[in-house]
C-alpha cells in the first residue's frame, strides 16, 4: 500500500498492512526554508521529498478551500510584507483591519494586529460587510498540493472557526468581545439586537443583561480574510 492509501485506509477503518504515519513538519520546514537553514542535503527540496526521503508519509493543510467575494463594497489592500491593511468602504461606514504573515517564523496561520471593530461606532459597517459576503469554492490550492504529494501523502481542508471564536480572535480580540457581550444597553447596546447562540443562551440562564453584539455577528462562518492575504 502507498501512503495516501494507508492512510485513507485506516480513516474508512479499513485493513492497513502496516501503521500510517503522514509527518506534519511544516513548521520546522517553513522556518528553516525561510532562514536558508535547512540541512544541506535537503536545501530546495519541498516537504514532501524531505519526507519521502525519511520513509515517511506527508500531511499537507489548505487552510479553508474557499475564498471570499465582496460585494456592494470597495476593498482595498495594501501590502507592506509581513504586513497586509485592508480596508472596508461600505454605505454604512468604513472599517480597517491589520493582519502580520510571516513564514519565517514557521507559522502558516495570520496574526491580528488590528481589529476590524474598536468601538460602537463599527457595528453598522462591520455587519453590512458580513451580509454582503459569500464563500465561494476555490480548490486550486488544494489541487496543487494534491498533485505534489501524488501517492505519499494526503491533503486535508481545515472549516472556518465557530462564529464566537472568530469573532474573539479576528474581528473584536478577546477583551473587546467580553465587554460587548455583557456591557448594559443603558451604555450604548440598548438599539442593538441580542444576540444568538453562547451569549443568548448565557442571558437566558444566568438573567445576565442581554449582550449587545448584533445577530448576524454570529454568522460569521460566511467571513474570513485569507483570501485577502
Amino acid at each position: 500500500m502507498t501512503h495516501k492509501q494507508r492512510i485513507i485506509a485506516a480513516a474508512r477503518k479499513q485493513p492497513v498492512d502496516k501503521l500510517p504515519f503522514g509527518a506534519r513538519i511544516d513548521l520546522w520546514y517553513n522556518y528553516h526554508s525561510a532562514r536558508g537553514t535547512l540541512p544541506e542535503k535537503y536545501k530546495d527540496w519541498s516537504m514532501v521529498d524531505v519526507n519521502r526521503d525519511l520513509g515517511a508519509g506527508t500531511q499537507l493543510r489548505v487552510p479553508e478551500p474557499w475564498k471570499a467575494e465582496r460585494h456592494n463594497m470597495e476593498v482595498v489592500v495594501k501590502k507592506q510584507p509581513p504586513f497586509t491593511a485592508i480596508e472596508y468602504r461600505t454605505p454604512k461606514g468604513t472599517i480597517s483591519e491589520k493582519i502580520k504573515f510571516d513564514p519565517k517564523q514557521g507559522v502558516n496561520v495570520k496574526q491580528q494586529v488590528e481589529y476590524l471593530f474598536k468601538n460602537e461606532k463599527d457595528y453598522p459597517a462591520l455587519e453590512y460587510v458580513i451580509e454582503n459576503t459569500t464563500l465561494v469554492p476555490d480548490y486550486k490550492r488544494y489541487h496543487e498540493l494534491e498533485a505534489l504529494a501524488g501517492e505519499d501523502g494526503v491533503v486535508t481542508a481545515g472549516k472556518a472557526r465557530s462564529p464566537m471564536q472568530l469573532i474573539m480572535q479576528d474581528v473584536m480580540g478577546y477583551e473587546r468581545f467580553f465587554n460587548e457581550l455583557f456591557r448594559p444597553p443603558a451604555e450604548g447596546g440598548a438599539s442593538l439586537r441580542g444576540g444568538q447562540g453562547a451569549g443568548k443562551s448565557d442571558t437566558q440562564n444566568s438573567g445576565r443583561i442581554p449582550n449587545r453584539i448584533p445577530d448576524s455577528l454570529w454568522q460569521l462562518e460566511r467571513f474570513n480574510t485569507y483570501s485577502s492575504i
